[in-house]
């Protein structure tokens, strides 16, 4: 039975049962949003007793024990504080050595479910789920977690006493919730050795918020850090600084990028500087010649030659380890799924290699293109443009494929003024809207209005233009009707990619139209823009939209958990500049910048790609932090950071 309700001063409502807690709900929330998973199989069979809020599990000695309430275990005595002030909960978690013998305590995993998933009802999803936004940053660290829809209340979690190191998912699979479930949350304490008698400690407060300004404001206030730096993509020999921002006052360091790579800069702060915060930062050296050895490595790695064959012209993924071209085709079926194709966002080499063939490279690139062109319109398409993502034909011809040859043939448009692939592009548009099969999602990844619409009337294709607009105004009527609550999603129920293109759509449809109602809808599908981007200190995070599927779907080592940064996120950062530019609002351009900037982690200097870079610690319990080998879609973020409307130098 549950025990007493403790209704918070300020906002929070706590349900406890048998030392852990069951519930957390914001006083005066119309939506009655518990912000934890149910931990009683209700909610996903695999959630149960185990993952409450404040259970846990951790290694001592190397041997694994866990915890449903404050205990002994293993000869450690696991002890909770849990207390209300002031409408905030507060927690302590202490772990004793009550042995005679020193122990090592590793993996240390508190479990704080937030419920961070997507339930098939959309207005469920926008009202009653959150986006947690996790940031281990040690002794400044804290949880920021969001309300999908972007509507405060909010919940915010800050560290007040010891380390929060890392953190952990757990129940990640295929069979439980897939891509629509991030898994449960454990937030992870330094490793510690402990003495006999000896004991360790983290506290923490949770509260409500009001959004990003609130919620650094109430960290700062509850007793946690703020720390940040002024940028978090820096150029080698650049200096930055970072500051760290307590109710004790303001510290601040400057630190100068000593080469490329992703940098740990810490600073203290404090009265006596013993407290430690950090943020990471991207080092990077010359733009230019990365993405020229990236485009080279293309060409010398993942392109396949096949003389006379089906296949000759493709671009396919390469793992950087094996040293092996990805080839499906030449697999047993068990793996032949089709994000490792020779098609789908495979495309992004191609619209990649086009641009920089523009950009003083045609002589290189063009006989590559030349070959994979003919690739796409003779293997991967019919002649009425009926796109496929394999040459052995799939069970259905995904919609979502269509945008991208769009844009490889919208580039080599741009590339040679010659009008057949224009043709190739509008052929490829009045397909897709054509029936005949295809159902075609209210959202498209990364679908872009303008440049289509702008090369066919450049090259006098009015009628064509007038048409796509025609078209594009019937599909987009869903999104002009949000409401913040609800919308169709298809594949993953929701993504930065749906919701980048989407208000990138309205935006550049109010354009082309004149019509300000588009931009209003732009305007309401932001905020949960606002709410898919984390703001922690790191180029992994700052202003990059939680993914968390791709490393299992499109990685080699099939590895779920959060991909930070996606190749995806460019996408965002092009949406905020077309939203800079139609509501006048210059920060979203300046926000852009760094988005696209972070880009480049997923490109080493020589060349190699990275198709999903995993940031948390572990997921499932096997450590997982690091890119994966696969280069397979990555080159969808050189795209967008070479797309001329915002691509700007570091």
């Amino acid at each position: 039975m549950c025990g007493a309700i403790a209704v918070l001063a300020a906002a929070l409502v706590v349900g406890q049962d048998d030392g852990v807690v069951t519930r957390m709900t914001v006083a005066g929330d119309g939506t009655d949003m518990n912000w934890l998973l149910s931990a009683d199989a209700r909610q996903y069979d695999w959630v149960d007793g185990r993952y409450a809020w404040g259970t846990g599990s951790l290694r001592i000695n190397g041997e694994a024990f866990s915890w449903r309430r404050p205990a002994e275990t293993g000869g450690v005595r696991v002890s909770v504080e849990r207390t209300t002030t002031g409408g905030v909960l507060e927690e302590r978690y202490t772990f004793a050595n009550v042995t005679n013998y020193p122990v090592t305590l590793t993996e240390i995993d508190i479990h704080t479910p937030f419920n961070d998933n997507f339930p098939p009802k959309s207005a469920e999803k926008f009202n009653r789920r959150c986006f947690a936004h996790v940031w281990p940053g040690g002794d400044a660290g804290w949880v920021a977690a969001s309300r999908i829809s972007g509507q405060a209340p909010h919940l915010g979690l800050a560290v007040t006493e010891g380390t929060l190191s890392g953190y952990e998912l757990k129940e990640r699979a295929r069979e439980k919730g897939s891509s629509d479930f991030r898994g449960v949350i454990a937030l992870s304490p330094a490793d510690v050795r402990l003495l006999p008698g000896e004991r360790t400690s983290i506290a923490w407060k949770v509260f409500a918020h009001e959004g990003w300004d609130d919620f650094f404001a109430k960290l700062v206030q509850l007793g946690g850090a703020d720390v940040q730096a002024e940028k978090y993509v820096a150029r080698v020999g650049e200096t930055v600084k970072v500051t760290a921002r307590t109710a004790q006052g303001m510290w601040t360091r400057d630190w100068t990028c000593p080469g490329p790579g992703d940098h740990r800069v810490e600073i203290a702060y404090g009265a006596d500087g013993a407290r430690k915060g950090r943020v990471e930062i991207l080092g990077v050296g010359d733009v230019d010649e990365l993405l020229l050895t990236r485009a080279r490595y293309i060409v010398r790695h993942q392109l396949v030659n096949d003389p006379g064959g089906p296949y000759d012209g493709a671009l396919v993924p390469y793992d950087t380890e094996a040293g092996r071209q990805w080839r499906p085709w030449e697999w047993n079926a068990e793996r032949r799924w089709v994000d490792y194709s020779e098609g789908g966002e495979r495309l992004g080499m191609g619209v990649f290699l086009a641009m920089m063939a523009q950009r003083g490279h045609k002589a290189e690139f063009l006989p590559v293109l030349l070959r994979y062109y003919r690739f796409l319109r003779e293997s991967l398409q019919e002649s009425d443009y009926t796109s496929w993502q394999e040459v052995r034909r799939p069970t259905r011809a995904r919609a979502f494929n269509y945008p991208w040859f769009i844009r490889f043939y919208l580039e080599m448009h741009a590339l040679t003024g010659e009008r057949k692939y224009l043709d190739d592009a509008f052929g490829t548009f009045r397909r897709l809207f054509a029936g005949k099969g295809l159902e075609v999602p209210d959202t498209l990844a990364e679908f872009q209005i303008r440049p289509l619409v702008d090369a066919l009337r450049a090259a006098g294709a009015t009628a064509e233009a007038d048409e796509v607009l025609k078209t594009l105004g019937a599909w987009l009527a869903p999104s002009l009707a949000f409401d913040g609550t609800s919308f169709v999603t298809h594949e993953v129920g929701f993504s930065p990619d749906l919701i980048s293109s989407t208000i990138g759509g309205l935006v550049d449809y109010g354009e082309l139209t004149g019509n300000a109602r588009y931009v209003a809808a732009a305007r309401r599908w932001m905020r949960s823009a606002e709410a898919n981007c984390g703001r922690q200190p790191s180029w992994h995070a700052h202003d990059i939209g939680l993914h968390h599927w791709d490393g299992y779907w499109f990685g080699a080592r099939m590895t779920w958990g959060d991909t930070l940064p996606h190749d995806w996120n460019g996408g965002l950062a092009g949406t905020f500049v077309r939203y800079a530019r139609a509501t006048g609002d210059a920060s979203y351009a300046r926000r852009a910048r760094g988005i696209a900037d972070a880009m480049l982690g997923l490109f080493t200097p020589d060349g190699r790609g990275t198709c999903a870079w995993i940031y948390p610690d572990r997921v499932n319990g096997v450590p997982a932090k690091g890119p994966d080998p696969l280069a397979n879609d990555q080159d969808w973020a050189l795209v967008y950071y070479l797309d001329g409307s915002y691509r700007m130098a570091l």
